[in-house]
């Protein structure tokens, strides 16, 4: 947990978010890791098959709204009965500078890269802009299906011709797109944008957009965090071999 926190502050959450020690004490041992986006039946199933004893991801198990689901209390008695330890980062992860983003604009090779939408001290924050090499729309549409092959994507009309200038955000950005239009973005990368927006998002003289699956853009960070707990930890640490997809991508 130490080492969590390092690498991504809990100071650095949302308010309204969930993230830490979902179920397990901080004095069991932890021989094996499972890195995750969900907890899921599946994902536990895999940690048990793994032989971990501890389940790392990046959604929290619970929010607020989301007691009323009956396979996550079977997951947390499972949890108790087979002492496996579930912690999860969110919104830490997504603000921490490497965070999440940080790994979908390194696949994208976005260089040059500034906070989208910066909290108080302008180096963490949500989101990031940066530099494209220079090419068409359709040919960054298609560069990024390349560099992502496991996600559905979707995409706007053409706004600018030439791609130059590139905002992300890995998981739902849709609360982005006024910060995106004061930007000098061609495109913006992210998931979960619904009609709505997206229409008046062009309305409004925004660029182009490109909806990209959740769960694969934040998966992205994963190999990373690896490498940070292995470097530190007497581990066997794991990513998860499931799809991070709730959706088939053709």
């Amino acid at each position: 947990m130490a080492l969590l926190n390092q690498l991504y502050p809990p100071e650095l959450a949302s308010e309204w978010d969930s993230i830490g020690i979902i179920h397990g004490k901080k004095s069991q041992k932890i021989s094996g890791i499972l890195l995750c986006v969900d907890i899921t039946p599946e994902t536990f199933a895999e940690a048990l098959e793994r032989g971990c004893d501890a389940i790392v991801s990046h959604h929290p198990l619970y929010l607020e709204d989301e007691y009323e689901f009956e396979y996550k209390t079977r997951i947390i008695n499972e949890a108790r009965d087979k002492e496996m330890a579930l912690i999860n980062c969110h919104t830490n992860a997504d603000a921490m500078n490497p965070g999440v983003s940080d790994a979908l604009a390194e696949v994208l090779g976005i260089k040059h890269l500034k906070v989208l939408d910066p909290l108080s001290n302008n180096r963490f924050g949500i989101g990031r802009i940066g530099d494209s090499a220079h090419m068409s729309y359709a040919e960054f549409v298609a560069h990024v299906q390349r560099a992502i092959p496991n996600s559905v994507v979707r995409w706007s009309a053409e706004v600018a011709p030439v791609i130059k200038r590139v905002a992300l955000c890995a998981g739902s950005g849709a609360s982005l797109l006024s910060s995106v239009r004061a930007t000098d973005a061609d495109v913006y990368v992210t998931s979960d944008l619904k009609h709505h927006a997206v229409s008046e998002h062009l309305a409004e003289g925004g660029c182009a957009l490109i909806d990209i699956d959740h769960g694969v853009s934040e998966s992205l960070y994963l190999t990373g965090l690896k490498r940070s707990l292995e470097e530190v930890l007497d581990a066997d640490i794991f990513v998860s071999k499931l799809p991070f997809s709730t959706w088939v991508a053709q």
